[in-house]
């Protein structure tokens, strides 16, 4: 039994079921990992260059996606523009920016550019969240900003410009091994987890490559809708804070599980439906979603499974894996998925 529970352990956390198989009724979105190769990235700037990530192999490059409209890329434009002046003395850094501004727009990204100085490229055709490279690069929600490394590996995503710099420091200095991980999820077509009528479970996987540093801590946010029993339409935002510890406590239990409800801070604006004053309203309930979680020792691979309304409307999660090099979390993404009880 305690070689059984050292390969499989699993921790279930105000949940109820083992052991269980999941009928998948809705397939991965669009998968952007932390330590993936980099899609491509072109198109014409605002100057008529054309330009393309590859041509800056050998450099980081850091990319923001953005748009006039977009209040939170407004505020977070100016650590952009210094960014840029930074790398303007050094050797090894350029800025790249995609522009989701509709066709027409033209003299208001202008206007922004010469307001605050942008000498970075903004590539720009007019085509907003239909765009090539917004779809490419997996973009939900804006400000999305993105580090590639020398070697044209995604190494962080929703990264602010201002800890761009002593990352990349940090990283040429201590022998910096990023972190390589898959993440997929899926809904399930009932709730084995909860054994509740009405309900589906929801979960995540996150898989370690076997060259990337272990994780021990990570972060979970989750935005859904559904319809009250009245037939209005409910948004509930829960967080997640979970740390997988390893002990020697006992040959049977050779880590524990510790979970905590935290306050969700990555989803703030997702879909652009919400304010930051509709986001900090939006209730956070104590009873739901219970979250449990399946790791699995030999394959570096841990499940983490939410009990949701089975008439979902919509879903939205962004997940963040520790990275002790850095003494910080890195988030790997937000993703989102309509209508998926349907």
């Amino acid at each position: 039994m305690g070689n059984m529970v050292t390969r499989y352990l699993v921790a279930l956390i105000a949940l109820l079921a083992i052991g269980f198989t999941y009928t998948a009724a809705l397939a991965a979105t669009c998968p952007l990992d932390l330590g993936s190769s980099a899609p491509s990235l072109l198109g014409t700037d605002l100057e008529g260059q054309y330009q393309e990530l590859t041509s800056y192999r050998g450099k980081w490059v850091y990319i923001d996606f953005w748009a006039t409209w977009c209040q939170p890329c407004m505020r977070k434009l100016p650590d952009v523009v210094n960014l840029h002046r930074q790398s303007t003395e050094r050797n090894d850094l350029v800025v790249l920016s995609v522009s989701l501004d509709q066709a027409g727009n033209e003299s208001q990204i202008n206007n922004v550019a010469e307001q605050l100085g942008i000498r970075f490229p903004v590539i720009y055709d007019g085509q907003g969240w239909f765009s090539k490279n917004v779809q490419d690069w997996c973009v939900e929600a804006i400000p999305a900003t993105f580090l590639v490394a020398p070697d044209g590996k995604l190494i962080a995503r929703n990264i602010d410009a201002g800890n761009v710099e002593q990352f990349i420091n940090h990283a040429a200095n201590n022998n910096y091994i990023p972190l390589q991980i898959k993440t997929a999820e899926k809904l399930s077509r009932n709730s084995p987890t909860s054994g509740r009528s009405g309900f589906k479970d929801f979960t995540v996987s996150v898989d370690i490559h076997p060259n990337s540093p272990p994780v021990s801590r990570y972060r979970m946010d989750i935005l859904y809708t559904f319809n009250s029993p009245h037939g209005h339409e409910i948004t509930h935002v829960a967080a997640y804070n979970i740390l997988v510890s390893q002990e020697l406590a006992s040959s049977e239990f050779p880590f524990r599980v510790y979970l905590e409800k935290t306050t969700p801070d990555l989803l703030g604006n997702i879909w652009l439906r919400f304010t930051d004053e509709d986001f900090q309203q939006i209730p956070r309930p104590d009873d739901l979603p219970a979250l449990s979680v399946m790791v699995n020792l030999t394959e570096r691979a841990y499940d983490f499974t939410l009990a949701l309304p089975g008439d979902c409307s919509r879903i939205a999660y962004g997940i963040s894996l520790y990275d002790e090099q850095m003494q910080q979390y890195l988030c790997n993404g937000i993703r989102m998925m309509e209508k998926p009880a349907r």
